[in-house]
């Protein structure tokens, strides 16, 4: 029985060719992992920023309610978290909201008057124990001498001007405008007191002239809500009262009417940043005083946010020309039946580059902003109005940041819903029955 030996050279020889091989392995994996990258930074883009800016008088609790949000949003979001962008900015809205909610602690100073400040937070869907980013809310923040004029309105003239033309500039260019009005100069109001009169024809309406022309959603927001209801079940009807007042007031009437031909919400929402029983007011002193033993139970802080890409998207989908709408259910009915990430993503991009995608995006330009129009906004609107139409998305093919996106917009759209039931009364741009 013969036996054989491998030569040493046979040996060399083989063991180069398995490293040459291992080698031209690693080099495709290497290459196809190169391409993986560069195809995801070629293909995401930049969230949408979308702008808020939030008006009213001095003490009237912008800065609280701000904080009282984003701590509703980045600690009991369910399908969604805020995240500051600035860490600076979101420390200092941290320190408020310690201070607001410490029952042995004073209340949060009043913004001073000087430049307009900005708080930006990152909008972040949560899918498969992963965040992704889905938009950008931009805040600006002013001093409400800019819009009532302060205690030492003459000194305080000159330092306004360029504040005020700054937040003219950003008025303009907003998504949302939030004009934060006090509960208890509403109360005096509707008690048919001086100080109530004053406050509705010297704070409201001067903060309305600046509304008029605006092409986005408005929310009246009514801090300190507490003050006019007492308990929850007196609040739709102390609601009525407060929506027939300012209703009545020609300038709003006019900015409701203007706002229902461009198919844009103005809604009536009642927050507090604090809840009932947290801190009790003397009516003589006008001093909030916190409650021993009490903690801070806000309620409705986050429906004014919840309300922003909802009501942007319907005055988009108001606005699509009658073929673009038809085509666009057409295609999404077809888009669901797709499978596979690839040709879902492939079917999504067809559908925006279709005449009908085309638009879709000339509306959202108009609506929203040329410079922030890209592919995701686009995305988002398109699981918005599947949503509405009630036609459902591919969640099958769908990737993680895909559902994380969807997930946002069923928060939303969900609290949009809980807004709607808890207050009928909310949209002033809706007959109540």
């Amino acid at each position: 029985m013969s036996s054989m030996t491998a030569s040493p050279l046979t040996e060399t020889q083989t063991v180069l060719g398995g490293v040459a091989a291992l080698g031209v392995i690693m080099t495709m994996l290497l290459g196809l992992m190169v391409r993986r990258v560069r195809r995801k930074t070629v293909v995401s883009a930049p969230p949408p920023v979308l702008r808020i800016v939030t008006l009213g008088a001095t003490a009237v609790g912008k800065t609280v309610l701000l904080a009282g949000m984003f701590d509703h949003f980045r600690n009991k979001g369910e399908r969604l978290r805020l995240s500051a962008v600035d860490g600076v900015r979101g420390n200092a809205l941290t320190r408020v909201w310690a201070t607001v909610s410490a029952p042995d602690a004073g209340w949060p100073e009043a913004t001073k008057l000087g430049p307009l400040q900005k708080f930006s937070f990152d909008c972040k869907g949560l899918a498969g124990g992963n965040e992704y980013p889905v938009a950008r809310f931009e805040f600006i923040d002013l001093a409400g001498e800019i819009v009532d004029g302060g205690h030492d309105a003459h000194d305080a003239t000159d330092a306004q001007r360029p504040g005020r033309e700054e937040l003219d500039r950003h008025i303009k260019a907003a998504d949302a405008v939030f004009g934060i009005i006090d509960a208890y100069r509403i109360r005096q109001y509707l008690d048919k007191e001086e100080a109530g009169r004053h406050y509705v024809q010297h704070v409201i309406l001067p903060m309305v002239d600046s509304m008029q022309d605006v092409g986005c959603p408005v929310y009246f927001i009514v801090s300190r809500w507490d003050l006019i209801a007492r308990h929850e079940d007196e609040d739709e009807d102390q609601l009525r009262r407060v929506r027939g007042a300012l209703l009545d007031q020609p300038a709003i009437g006019r900015l409701v009417h203007q706002s229902r031909e461009r198919h844009q919400s103005v809604r009536l929402i009642p927050v507090s940043a604090v809840g009932r029983r947290f801190a009790r007011f003397d009516e003589h002193t006008r001093v909030m005083t916190k409650c021993p033993g009490e903690k801070v139970r806000p309620f409705n802080v986050e429906f004014p946010l919840c309300m922003v890409i909802p009501d942007l998207f319907a005055q988009v989908g108001a606005r699509l020309k009658p073929e673009h709408h038809a085509d666009l259910v057409d295609r999404l009915e077809r888009h669901r039946g797709v499978r596979g990430r690839g040709r879902a993503a492939k079917s999504a991009k067809k559908l925006l580059r279709s005449p009908a995608g085309e638009g879709l995006r000339a509306v959202l330009a108009v609506v929203v902003g040329v410079d922030v129009i890209n592919d995701r906004l686009a995305e988002m609107f398109l699981d918005w109005f599947a949503r509405n139409e009630q036609l459902g998305r591919n969640t099958v093919a769908a990737d993680e940041s895909d559902l994380a996106r969807r997930a946002v917009i069923e928060e939303f759209q969900e609290m949009g819903s809980a807004l709607k039931i808890k207050y009928p009364s909310s949209d002033l741009t809706r007959a109540v029955r």
